[in-house]
Protein backbone atom coordinates (compact mmCIF):
# COMPACT_ATOMS: atom_id res chain seq x y z
CA UNK A 1 0.00 0.00 0.00
CA UNK A 2 1.05 3.26 -0.89
CA UNK A 3 0.65 6.16 1.30
CA UNK A 4 0.43 9.27 -1.40
CA UNK A 5 1.47 12.28 1.29
CA UNK A 6 4.58 10.29 1.91
CA UNK A 7 5.26 9.81 -1.45
CA UNK A 8 5.32 13.79 -2.66
CA UNK A 9 7.12 14.40 0.45
CA UNK A 10 9.88 12.29 -0.58
CA UNK A 11 9.89 13.61 -4.05
CA UNK A 12 10.41 16.75 -2.45
CA UNK A 13 13.42 16.17 -0.32
CA UNK A 14 14.81 14.50 -3.08
CA UNK A 15 14.27 17.96 -5.03
CA UNK A 16 15.49 19.53 -2.14
CA UNK A 17 18.80 17.57 -2.16
CA UNK A 18 19.45 17.92 -6.37
CA UNK A 19 19.13 21.93 -5.72
CA UNK A 20 21.50 22.24 -3.01
CA UNK A 21 23.88 19.99 -4.69
CA UNK A 22 23.80 21.81 -8.13
CA UNK A 23 23.39 24.68 -5.80
CA UNK A 24 27.17 23.77 -4.20
CA UNK A 25 28.53 22.82 -7.46
CA UNK A 26 27.94 26.21 -8.66
CA UNK A 27 29.25 27.86 -5.66
CA UNK A 28 32.75 26.19 -5.98
CA UNK A 29 32.61 26.31 -9.77
CA UNK A 30 32.12 30.36 -9.65
CA UNK A 31 34.70 30.62 -6.44
CA UNK A 32 37.72 28.17 -8.98
CA UNK A 33 36.66 30.81 -11.59
CA UNK A 34 36.84 33.61 -9.07
CA UNK A 35 40.33 32.19 -7.80
CA UNK A 36 41.42 32.32 -11.84
CA UNK A 37 40.38 35.71 -12.40
CA UNK A 38 42.03 37.32 -9.20
CA UNK A 39 45.32 35.68 -10.65
CA UNK A 40 44.99 37.22 -14.02
CA UNK A 41 43.85 40.19 -12.77
CA UNK A 42 47.15 39.86 -10.09
CA UNK A 43 49.15 39.42 -13.42
CA UNK A 44 47.74 42.69 -15.43
CA UNK A 45 48.69 44.51 -12.69
CA UNK A 46 52.24 43.44 -12.10
CA UNK A 47 52.59 43.58 -16.07
CA UNK A 48 51.12 47.03 -15.98
CA UNK A 49 53.31 47.80 -12.91
CA UNK A 50 56.06 47.32 -15.20
CA UNK A 51 54.87 49.17 -17.64
CA UNK A 52 54.80 51.83 -16.05
CA UNK A 53 58.73 51.56 -15.22
CA UNK A 54 59.37 51.03 -18.67
CA UNK A 55 57.80 54.10 -19.32
CA UNK A 56 59.41 56.20 -16.52
CA UNK A 57 63.04 55.19 -17.63
CA UNK A 58 61.83 56.26 -21.22
CA UNK A 59 60.73 59.57 -19.85
CA UNK A 60 64.10 60.25 -18.10
CA UNK A 61 65.92 59.02 -20.70
CA UNK A 62 64.13 60.96 -23.71
CA UNK A 63 64.55 64.08 -21.05
CA UNK A 64 68.48 63.41 -20.91
CA UNK A 65 68.85 62.85 -24.87
CA UNK A 66 66.86 66.33 -25.35
CA UNK A 67 69.06 68.21 -22.77
CA UNK A 68 71.90 67.04 -24.77
CA UNK A 69 70.52 67.74 -27.82
CA UNK A 70 69.94 71.17 -26.64
CA UNK A 71 73.37 71.74 -24.98
CA UNK A 72 74.44 71.01 -28.44
CA UNK A 73 72.24 73.33 -30.60
CA UNK A 74 73.61 75.81 -28.34
CA UNK A 75 77.01 74.86 -28.86
CA UNK A 76 76.43 75.06 -32.78
CA UNK A 77 75.06 78.23 -32.32
CA UNK A 78 78.37 79.78 -31.35
CA UNK A 79 79.17 82.16 -33.79
CA UNK A 80 80.77 81.37 -36.60
CA UNK A 81 80.64 77.87 -36.33
CA UNK A 82 78.74 77.16 -38.73
CA UNK A 83 80.50 78.90 -41.09
CA UNK A 84 83.85 77.13 -39.80
CA UNK A 85 82.61 73.37 -40.04
CA UNK A 86 80.08 73.73 -42.84
CA UNK A 87 82.42 73.03 -45.58
CA UNK A 88 84.25 70.11 -43.93
CA UNK A 89 80.52 67.98 -43.19
CA UNK A 90 79.00 66.05 -45.86
CA UNK A 91 75.26 66.50 -46.89
CA UNK A 92 73.96 63.85 -45.37
CA UNK A 93 75.77 65.06 -42.22
CA UNK A 94 74.62 68.73 -42.65
CA UNK A 95 70.90 67.49 -43.18
CA UNK A 96 71.38 64.92 -40.08
CA UNK A 97 72.22 68.30 -37.77
CA UNK A 98 69.67 70.35 -39.46
CA UNK A 99 66.76 68.03 -38.49
CA UNK A 100 68.50 67.62 -34.71
CA UNK A 101 68.58 71.87 -34.49
CA UNK A 102 64.69 71.64 -35.61
CA UNK A 103 63.92 68.73 -33.46
CA UNK A 104 65.21 70.91 -30.45
CA UNK A 105 63.46 74.22 -31.37
CA UNK A 106 66.47 75.92 -33.12
CA UNK A 107 64.91 75.48 -36.99
CA UNK A 108 66.98 79.49 -37.22
CA UNK A 109 70.26 77.66 -36.78
CA UNK A 110 69.37 74.60 -39.02
CA UNK A 111 68.49 77.05 -42.19
CA UNK A 112 71.74 78.96 -41.12
CA UNK A 113 73.71 75.47 -41.38
CA UNK A 114 72.04 74.63 -44.89
CA UNK A 115 72.99 77.46 -46.00
CA UNK A 116 76.32 77.69 -45.01
CA UNK A 117 77.07 74.35 -46.54
CA UNK A 118 75.44 75.04 -49.49
CA UNK A 119 77.86 78.07 -49.97
CA UNK A 120 80.50 76.11 -49.39
CA UNK A 121 79.79 73.08 -51.03
CA UNK A 122 81.22 72.28 -54.70
CA UNK A 123 80.41 68.31 -55.24
CA UNK A 124 78.73 67.85 -57.97
CA UNK A 125 76.69 65.32 -56.23
CA UNK A 126 75.66 67.59 -53.75
CA UNK A 127 72.29 68.08 -52.88
CA UNK A 128 72.18 71.51 -52.53
CA UNK A 129 75.14 72.94 -55.01
CA UNK A 130 75.29 76.84 -53.28
CA UNK A 131 72.19 76.55 -53.10
CA UNK A 132 71.27 75.82 -56.56
CA UNK A 133 68.96 72.83 -57.28
CA UNK A 134 68.95 70.59 -60.48
CA UNK A 135 67.74 73.72 -62.76
CA UNK A 136 69.71 75.99 -61.12
CA UNK A 137 67.40 77.72 -59.18
CA UNK A 138 67.95 79.01 -56.37
CA UNK A 139 66.59 75.94 -53.35
CA UNK A 140 64.19 77.24 -50.77
CA UNK A 141 65.93 76.16 -47.77
CA UNK A 142 63.53 76.64 -45.09
CA UNK A 143 61.06 74.04 -47.74
CA UNK A 144 64.16 72.13 -47.74
CA UNK A 145 64.16 71.60 -43.80
CA UNK A 146 60.36 71.30 -43.93
CA UNK A 147 60.78 68.15 -46.17
CA UNK A 148 63.76 67.09 -44.23
CA UNK A 149 61.71 66.97 -40.85
CA UNK A 150 58.43 65.76 -42.19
Amino acid sequence: MRIPFIGAALERRRARRELIRCAHHDYFRLLSENEGLREELAATRKTALEVADRATEIQVYTLEVESAAKDLANALGAVGSSNDLAASLTCPEVDALARLLAAVGRPDLALKWLEDHANTQDEEEDGHVHGLDDEGKRVDLTAYLTNLTA
